[in-house]
């Protein structure tokens, strides 16, 4: 009998400073023009699919620098922050909003070696959270310190629905060869009477020192794969989630998003990276660099980029900063990257079966036909766990869509 546990298992896969001796200040000849890195850190596609979710409802973020805390203790080695976040709505149609997920995500720059625990364990709201590395890079985004390493933790447990409210992140490390440049929450919320979204998550896969995405003024491009494609029809709503560390109110990084309707060249959002969040203005902070930031929290409207005259239905866009178009003169490291785009019914029976058919593949062993039905319906349940009952989010009809024709086959009959 097949081990009705890896279906589970296939669901969540696929959808699864020298200065005075002190830190922050960056190397000087490192960033500008006509100054070629030290080390060479082209990046292209290194993050990959991490985690795909039907859901019916969006995402808030926000971040919060460490390493610039304003609110710090004088310009010493900062270890906090907070964020807050809001505009979550509580109740849609009368119907109250849970929270399906929530991420947080931090950086750290460190002599430490790649593979340390530096900076694994921060606290969140007063409770200790323990990351998982998501990404690690022999070298630093134009700091002297060697080595840069990327966490993130599921902290949905330490969310309360809707998830608005203002979050503390303490412990972070801070010293003479250690710093935290920042950290950022993402929360995905779902309310039955909330339109029906698709949400890929982009990060590395954690294995490998030189698996960050982490540049120093030269090439990234990430392409973000949306395997369900937006809506076939009518207006399109896409966002980009970011969170990068490093951007500085100085830099240039010409970057560009690229979709189906994008116009020539690209949707320009050049010069956005540049230290900041949405709580703190460039060039507001407080650290022994002075005043920049070196985090940045953007959430962008892309929307037009999927909307064509001929049709919509995109599956995949590219996040590019390219110095051969015009000149690159900042660092970046890439922790994460996520797209939520809107889908429609259809879309999402499709995708459904494709994740119920690698859970529950037609071809595998099963006791009988009702061990196979049951396979289908857990995996379908636990993909579809985002879309709730109750209003207007076509939960039933995509679940009915993706469960009932494969019931009615002949698999697992002898």
């Amino acid at each position: 009998m097949r081990d009705l546990r890896a279906h589970r298992m296939a669901v969540t896969l696929f959808s699864t400073l020298l200065t005075a001796g002190t830190v922050y200040a960056q190397e000087p000849g490192v960033v500008g023009a006509g100054n070629a890195p030290t080390i060479n850190s082209v990046s292209t596609n290194k993050m990959a699919l991490q985690q795909l979710t039907l859901v019916c409802g969006g995402k808030a973020q926000q971040g919060t620098p460490i390493a610039g805390n304003p609110t710090g203790a004088g310009t010493g080695n900062h270890t906090s922050g907070s964020l807050t976040i809001a505009g979550i709505p509580a109740l849609i149609g009368g119907l109250p909003t849970t929270v399906v997920q929530a991420n947080l995500f931090w950086s750290v720059l460190t002599n430490s070696a790649t593979d340390s625990s530096t900076g694994e364990v921060i606290t969140f709201n007063g409770a200790p959270i323990t990351g998982t590395k998501i990404g690690s890079a022999n070298q630093s985004p134009c700091f002297p310190q060697a080595n840069t390493i990327a966490w993130k933790a599921d902290v949905t447990n330490l969310v309360a629905s809707p998830g608005n409210g203002i979050y503390t992140i303490t412990g972070a490390p801070g010293g003479a060869s250690d710093f935290t440049e920042g950290a950022t929450l993402q929360i995905l919320w779902s309310n039955p009477n909330a339109p029906l979204m698709e949400d890929v998550l982009y990060h590395a896969t954690g294995d490998g020192a030189s698996s960050l995405a982490l540049t120093q003024a030269e090439l990234f491009s990430q392409t973000l794969n949306i395997p369900g494609g937006t809506n076939s029809s009518g207006p399109v709503s896409a966002t980009l989630y970011e969170v990068i560390g490093n951007g500085q109110s100085n830099g240039g990084e010409n970057l560009r998003f690229v979709a189906a309707c994008s116009p020539a060249g690209g949707h320009n959002f050049d010069n956005t990276l540049d230290g900041s969040t949405s709580s703190h203005a460039p060039n507001t902070c407080n650290s022994n660099a002075g005043t920049e930031c070196f985090w940045d929290d953007d959430v962008l409207n892309v929307s037009s980029d999927f909307a064509c005259a001929s049709g919509n239905g995109a599956t995949s866009a590219t996040l590019v900063s390219n110095p051969a178009v015009s000149a690159t003169n900042d660092c970046f490291d890439w922790p994460a990257l996520n797209l939520l785009t809107s889908t429609d019914q259809g879309r999402a029976a499709d995708l459904c079966g494709a994740v119920v058919d690698r859970a529950c593949p037609a071809d595998g062993t099963y006791d009988n036909h009702g061990a196979y039905v049951s396979c289908v319906a857990h995996a379908a349940e636990d993909f579809l766990a985002g879309l709730p009952l109750g209003g207007s989010c076509p939960r039933e009809e995509v679940q009915s869509a993706c469960v009932n024709p494969r019931a009615r086959s002949n698999v697992g009959k002898k």
